[in-house]
């Protein structure tokens, strides 16, 4: 997450675009008949569990807020006052989507799944911005691409790849 891979890192657009390949994939082979699927596994009593939903205005305003949260805090120029500012904003964000949230039957299936997956895709993606701001906030530099303002020189100490835990972003 810290554009040392190459000239202008694509990092942050590698873990939405493979991210998103990956879950769909996943999401396709889960759902194939393989004869290997857990045989107390009940489809429809998991889909009951995902009975909270988000309309489309709510997601695109939720897009919109933490995409100007990425493009200010994220880029090429990155403080650990601007990159602490970005989380909060992001918990703010996924706070807003809880309120905005309503419950549906999922298992009924004129309900739709459409708005379950609109409001599980958002909560991923803020999951996926919490932990590319944390892991740019536990690398004090300036590296390859990306600028510290306030710490604009490489240290040597953090020129290995650094890891981000979900439960700590």
């Amino acid at each position: 997450m810290h554009g040392a891979d190459r000239i202008g890192g694509l990092s942050s657009a590698n873990g939405v675009v493979f991210g998103r390949r990956a879950g769909a994939a996943a999401g396709r082979h889960a759902l194939a008949p393989t004869g290997n699927q857990t045989p107390d596994f009940d489809p429809q009593e998991h889909l009951a569990k995902l009975d909270l939903a988000v309309s489309p205005t709510a997601a695109q305003t939720a897009l919109k807020d933490l995409a100007a949260v990425m493009q200010r805090a994220a880029m090429i120029d990155r403080s650990d006052a601007g990159l602490a500012a970005a989380l909060e904003r992001v918990v703010e964000i996924r706070r807003d989507i809880a309120k905005r949230s309503r419950t549906i039957d999922a298992t009924d299936p004129s309900a739709g799944l459409a708005p379950i997956a609109r409001r599980e895709r958002i909560l991923n993606q803020l999951v996926l911005a919490s932990s590319m701001l944390a892991a740019m906030k536990a690398r004090p530099e300036s590296r390859g691409a990306h600028s510290r303002t306030d710490a604009p020189a490489q240290d040597p100490a953090l020129a290995a790849p650094s890891l981000t835990w979900l439960e700590r972003a």
